[in-house]
């Protein structure tokens, strides 16, 4: 049996990047949709930040071993 499960979600698409086609963000069920401009600040923060990025990149490597 599939359970359906509705998520507010974020595609940012069209990103001219050779590596990433597209970007998923799924938003918290607890939160309320946010404004555009909350999305798009907190999107930038979480991009720009390097903590984040070191993440990312550790689960690349593992991924690809």
């Amino acid at each position: 049996m599939i359970k359906g499960v509705n998520k507010n979600v974020v595609v940012i698409k069209n990103l001219k990047n050779d590596i990433f086609e597209e970007v998923i963000f799924i938003l918290k069920p607890e939160r309320k949709k946010p404004r555009k401009s909350v999305i798009m600040r907190e999107v930038r923060k979480i991009i720009e930040n390097e903590t984040d990025i070191a993440v990312l990149e550790d689960r690349i490597k593992k991924l690809r071993k």
